[in-house]
């Protein structure tokens, strides 16, 4: 509804802040005109989102492209990258988003719109994203990341045109897993209430009973979600406690990583319950996983979200894990090849291995790792540790001169 745009010269920076439906054809294609110019250097805060809107009404942003949200996650990606964020570690400035975002919360409730405030939020915005942009700039030159910002934002049009285009997936099968996953979930719980109704009715621990029913009194029902009444009925089945497994205040502790650990039917059966409700209500009903007219899901991709480099998404499209043991509810099933096409699977061999042998100049291992007919790692093994590697190597030949021998008899067993 509203496009800003910020210019700076030396008496300042100016911004047009333009209520689009108001602007006329003229003032349109004069805005259409400066975005879509290559010769026009641009500073977008999160390009990929701006471009992605802008594109939908053919103004595709063209040109040299500084994205302050990529430039800062170079410099400091342990921080929050929204635009008041950087801006308040670079500008002297008022907290303009906090400010009109209490304003608007109140013209919600009301029912009201108010677009001169919305105009010169807006001028806000587009005013502090060029400000910041030379400082973000000295800094990533300054700390040598200037080469990362570039990679991350040539990176961030491929997430784009990811989101974009989508992942195909099939709807039968996607329905079919959700019925089992579905299916799994009930019958687990019911597993669980019915060891309930037969651990009270039995009166062994009638103390543990009470405390149970108490806690299912307060939500008024049985809650695998609690964990007050999760560690009732742990009391009440006998479960065993595992050293170190209890919380800071003594009680028992719930978490999947030490519910894995104890070999009991009621952990058991809770534990595939969580299994089956979480791929329920993360991966088939989710809302992010909602499928479009086009038959797919656009997942957003981020190459910012994470410290360590990795990309992210929303919903979560990268924990998709295969499940060997429970193929029918292995949801990466549902992802499939558009028609005429096939998938193909790649890896970078020994990836982390070669970065870190040239960032640590071995020229040695760099020149092992160019060689396919080399195995680096017996080399780097008998030069660690060379004793053992004589043991080794001698145990290996032994092998080879054993099965030597047994492809032998089997050859002379078929004559």
């Amino acid at each position: 509804t509203i496009v800003g745009i910020a210019v700076q010269d030396k008496k300042g920076i100016l911004v047009l802040s333009l209520y689009w439906p108001d602007a006329t054809p003229e003032q349109q294609q004069a805005v259409q005109a400066l975005l879509t110019d290559p010769n026009v250097p641009k500073t977008l805060q999160n390009a990929g989102y701006d471009k992605t809107v802008l594109a939908r009404y053919d103004m595709p942003v063209e040109g040299p492209i500084d994205d302050t949200l990529l430039l800062h996650h170079a410099i400091a990606p342990e921080c929050d990258h929204d635009l008041s964020s950087i801006a308040c570690c670079f500008l002297v400035t008022n907290p303009w988003k906090a400010e009109y975002y209490a304003r608007e919360d109140v013209r919600k409730r009301r029912a009201i719109k108010d677009i001169p405030d919305e105009l010169e939020y807006n001028a806000h915005d587009a005013a502090a994203t060029l400000a910041i942009t030379l400082p973000l700039k000295h800094e990533c030159e300054a700390y040598g990341v200037a080469q990362v910002a570039e990679f991350d934002t040539r990176l961030s049009e491929v997430a784009r045109w990811m989101r974009i285009w989508g992942v195909p997936i099939d709807a039968g099968v996607r329905s079919e897993i959700g019925t089992e996953l579905t299916r799994q979930t009930k019958e687990s719980r019911e597993k669980i209430e019915q060891m309930a109704v037969e651990a009270i009715y039995a009166g062994n621990h009638p103390k543990y009973t009470e405390a149970f029913l108490k806690t299912v009194q307060k939500t008024k029902r049985l809650s695998l979600a609690s964990p007050f009444q999760l560690a009732a009925l742990m009391d009440l089945f006998e479960v065993p406690v595992p050293a170190g497994s209890l919380t800071p205040t003594g009680k028992r502790s719930t978490r999947n990583e030490i519910i894995a650990t104890i070999g009991h039917p009621f952990t058991r059966a809770l534990g595939d319950y969580r299994t089956s409700e979480k791929l329920v209500s993360t991966f088939v009903e989710g809302k992010g996983l909602k499928l479009g007219e086009d038959g797919r899901i656009h997942p957003d991709w981020r190459v910012h979200a994470a410290v360590t480099g990795r990309w992210a998404s929303t919903p979560m499209f990268l924990n998709w894990k295969k499940d060997h043991k429970h193929p029918e509810r292995s949801v990466r099933r549902m992802v499939v090849a558009p028609q005429g096409r096939i998938f193909c699977g790649m890896d970078m061999s020994q990836l982390e291995f070669r970065i870190i042998a040239l960032l640590a100049g071995q020229e040695d291992l760099l020149e092992a790792l160019s060689d396919p007919t080399r195995d680096v790692h017996a080399e780097n093994t008998a030069r660690l540790y060379p004793k053992a590697w004589q043991d080794i190597t001698a145990n290996m030949e032994k092998a080879k001169a054993r099965v030597a021998e047994l492809e032998q008899l089997l050859r002379s067993a078929k004559t």
